[in-house]
């Protein structure tokens, strides 16, 4: 339907111009002044629908609907004086109407050439326009004009309408071309040329109107007329069409400020003055007339170039630092990321995601720095208890996700006041700043609470215990390293207790940890030959109380702290591995001193060295003893090496491997403190044992405890059973020496008959002649 309206309206078109052509050649001119007033106003209601639509030329359209318009009214007051049985010729102010068709054109057309152009090449296109405007219009005067003006009595009116007119319409000329050469004529839509077509018709007819009125030849309503008709016919006509299929112009590369452009145009500006030519010789004040155009247009034109030229560069510039200013801010988001990234590396822990040791010291530091008076500052360390058997048992992944639940878990628990970190390990921080009117029970309740609620992982439910670790500044401590020791020293108390999970700092456990650390540095730096020396305590065969042999006992009077017992000593030495090489010191000198007390001929006697259990799973123990034993040449068997319930009980093949590799080299084994540690006896009938220490606390209970008796009874009983030797330890009076007598215990070795003494005085005590 839409179709057949617009091919109605065309028709309709077509016929009112047909209508109007005819009515003009048979002379009803009345008829004809209502037909073009109505043909000029239909096609302004055309050109008004197209500008609505068309998506880039708006005000092209607008400015044509516009002289459609005013000529329409110019036409019906042509009629109307008509009418009146006036001459609208006559008329002054309509000469003037008629002058704005023109001028609307010109501005549609300008709009056309000027839409979508940069602001520097539409203002360098406007006085191209000018100028060629000027020279053209000059030309005209030249020639055409001027000759009619000396020779006519016309008024000022006619002057100004007539160069108006003719100005208008070369402007408009010139409009149309620039456009045509800045566009795409090939990708102009079809309805766009019944509007270029009707431009040149209506400029042309003008032109030719102003010929026709000064010569006297103007005919209304005729063939001039008819070509204005069919201008805006054509014009409604591209209007309709353009509506039904609105259209972007696309528009070519402009150079019009380039020098090649310039120099073009100039060439244009001095070929209007050479045409002159052709009619006369120039006159001066012609040659005057066309010079000044030319070299103001050159002037400004030089000008503007330059002008854009500097805004070239400031806009280039803008760019550039509009570009710089985006590669900064890139740059500054990628080097935020990469420190936000730096930072992550430095201060979480890779594990759990959470703050490390580093930054949970920077902070407690600076949150000891910044509290006042009045205020205490807590540190919390929290441990889980046999981790170690969570990562054995279920593997180092579940043991991660493990840490970051409790991780978590301790986190919240802290709240977001707290100063909360991963302190290493199994171990979590943490700090929190309190009133001194305010205790931290509450926080450690709840941390020590976390303990009792399972953890749920994705195969597994686990239960982890923990320990925890309280000391506080300045209460316990001036300093942020001494707080945190002292909170690791109560951590450490925490898992000594298996019934109390939470200790606070308190100074006694601060002294004994002091000590242990000084007997730590003092081992580390040692003397084995200098501080260390072995005593020997003898044993004795019940029967006889003959001397058999004696167990070698280390002392250690360390030049720092003076005379250091062994069960204070050893244990420190085993946790910081000096063990292994003071082992190695004691096995070489006591088997060079058994060397040299069972040669030349005298009796044999047996050497007992105590082998700590780190020694003993040391893959080379064996070779080094061996070594040892050839080295110094003592009887294999006059060798033993006494080992505890617990080494005998760790791996059982590796145990049974070594009993068979000292059996087979000759040398003896005996099982030390028998009696006190693992009930089952079974590994007795496994390993190869020589001898069985019964441990001196049963000993002690023999003559008042019948119990013990009969516990040592048993173990008498049994060793013989399995013909294996007993020697009781710790003997110290007569009566524990009867009791073991009439047990038929084989050996007894303590205070009673001998006490341990350094090897000088043995050898006088119990090997002089």
């Amino acid at each position: 339907m839409k179709e057949i309206a617009r091919n109605a309206i065309l028709a309709s078109f077509v016929i009112l111009w047909a209508s109007f052509t005819s009515l003009g050649a048979i002379g009803l001119e009345t008829h004809a002044n209502a037909i073009s007033a109505l043909i000029a106003f239909l096609a302004s209601i055309a050109l008004v629908k197209a500008g609505r639509v068309s998506p880039t030329h708006k005000m092209g359209w607008y400015w044509t609907a516009a002289s459609a318009l005013s000529w329409s009214l110019a036409d019906t007051a042509w009629a109307a004086l008509a009418l009146a049985g006036l001459d609208p010729t006559a008329s002054g102010p309509l000469a003037y109407v008629y002058v704005l068709p023109n001028v609307f054109l010109v501005l549609a057309l300008a709009a056309l050439a000027c839409t979508e152009r940069m602001r520097w090449t539409a203002l360098q296109f406007m006085i191209d326009a000018a100028a060629l405007l000027l020279s053209f219009l000059g030309l005209a005067f030249f020639v055409f004009l001027k000759p009619w003006l000396s020779a006519s009595s016309a008024t000022f009116t006619d002057y100004a309408t007539s160069i108006g007119s003719v100005g208008t319409d070369v402007l408009a000329l010139t409009f149309m071309a620039s456009f045509l050469v800045t566009v795409r004529v090939r990708s102009l839509p079809l309805s766009l040329f019944p509007f270029f077509l009707g431009d040149l018709l209506y400029a042309c007819a003008d032109i030719a109107y102003v010929y026709q009125d000064w010569t006297g030849q103007y005919v209304p309503n005729g063939v001039l007329d008819s070509a204005y008709m069919l201008a805006f016919t054509l014009f409604a006509v591209s209007a309709v069409l353009f509506a039904r299929a609105p259209a972007r112009i696309a528009r070519a590369r402009e150079e019009s400020l380039s020098l090649n452009a310039i120099v073009n145009r100039t060439i244009l500006l001095f070929l209007v003055p050479l045409i002159l030519l052709v009619f006369h010789r120039p006159l001066p004040e012609e040659m005057l007339y066309f010079g000044a155009v030319i070299l103001t247009h050159q002037i400004v034109s030089q000008f503007l170039r330059g002008a854009v030229l500097r805004s070239v560069a400031t806009e280039e510039n803008a760019r550039l630092s509009r570009r710089l200013e985006t590669i900064i801010a890139d740059r500054t988001r990628e080097l935020t990321v990469m420190n936000q990234t730096l930072e992550n590396l430095l201060n979480r822990d890779e594990t759990t995601g959470q703050f490390n040791r580093k930054h949970f010291i920077e902070n407690l530091d600076r949150l000891l720095r910044e509290t006042g008076d009045g205020m205490r500052v807590w540190c919390v360390l929290v441990d889980f208890d046999r981790f170690k058997t969570v990562n054995d048992t279920y593997g180092h992944d579940v043991g991660d996700s493990l840490l970051r639940a409790i991780g978590r878990r301790l986190e919240a628990a802290a709240g977001p006041e707290a100063i909360f970190g991963r302190l290493g390990g199994d171990e979590f921080g943490i700090a929190v700043s309190l009133p001194a009117t305010e205790s931290v029970h509450e926080l450690v309740r709840s941390v020590a609470e976390l303990s009792e609620a399972p953890v749920s992982l994705s195969r597994y439910t686990l239960r982890v215990s923990y320990s925890v670790g309280v000391s506080c500044w300045p209460v316990d401590s001036q300093t942020r390293s001494d707080l945190m020791r002292h909170a690791d020293i109560a951590l450490y108390q925490a898992k000594k207790n298996r019934t109390r999970r939470v200790a606070y700092f308190e100074r006694d456990a601060n002294a004994a940890v002091e000590k242990r650390h000084q007997m730590d540095l003092a081992l580390g730096k040692a003397d084995f030959d200098r501080e260390f020396s072995l005593v020997y305590q003898p044993q004795f065969a019940v029967e006889g109380r003959i001397l058999i042999g004696m167990e070698a006992l280390v002392r250690w009077n360390s030049i720092e702290l003076g005379p250091v017992p062994p069960d204070e000593f050893i244990p420190v030495a085993e946790e910081n591995g000096i063990i292994l090489p003071l082992s190695d010191w004691i096995m070489g000198t006591a088997l060079r001193t058994l060397a040299r007390w069972t040669g030349h001929g005298r009796r044999e006697l047996a050497m007992g060295i105590n082998v700590s259990p780190i020694q003993f799973n040391d893959i080379h123990f064996f070779a080094k003893l061996a070594r040892l034993v050839a080295e110094t040449g003592v009887n294999p068997y006059n060798v033993n090496v006494e080992i505890t319930e617990r080494t005998a009980m760790a791996d059982e093949s590796y145990v049974t491997d070594v009993l068979e590799r000292l059996s087979g080299l000759g040398v003896t084994s005996s099982i030390d403190d028998f009696g006190t540690g693992y009930s089952s006896l079974s590994y007795l009938k496994q390993y190869r044992i020589n001898c069985l220490k019964i441990a001196k606390p049963l000993i002690d209970g023999i003559a008042v405890n019948e119990a013990d008796t009969e516990i040592v009874q048993a173990i008498v009983q049994m060793a013989k059973a399995l013909k294996i030797r007993t020697i009781a330890e710790g003997v110290e009076d007569s009566s524990q020496f009867d009791i073991l007598q009439s047990l038929a215990c084989d050996e007894i070795q303590g205070y009673y008959l001998g006490r341990p003494v350094p090897p000088e005085e043995f050898e006088r005590l119990y090997l002089s002649d």
